[in-house]
């Protein structure tokens, strides 16, 4: 797992493992979830604007309403 954080443009992102077929999930939130085409787990998150939040939930897989086509 690899965590790092861009403070000009104020986004943190959380790498939960390297994935070279991945697809991204837009929440309403200001977060990205990025998933594995293949397996649909999830292996990493993007959270836009992270200094302007005071708490952030992370979605699990069975929470995220998108589907990964094949």
């Amino acid at each position: 797992m690899e965590v790092s954080y861009d403070d000009e443009a104020d986004v943190l992102y959380i790498t939960l493992r390297e994935c070279g077929n991945s697809e991204n999930v837009h929440q309403d939130n200001g977060v990205i979830v990025s998933k594995d085409r293949e397996t649909g787990e999830i292996i990493g998150y993007t959270v836009m604007y992270f200094s302007e939040k005071e708490g952030v939930n992370l979605p699990a897989a069975q929470d995220i309403d998108a589907s990964i086509p094949a």
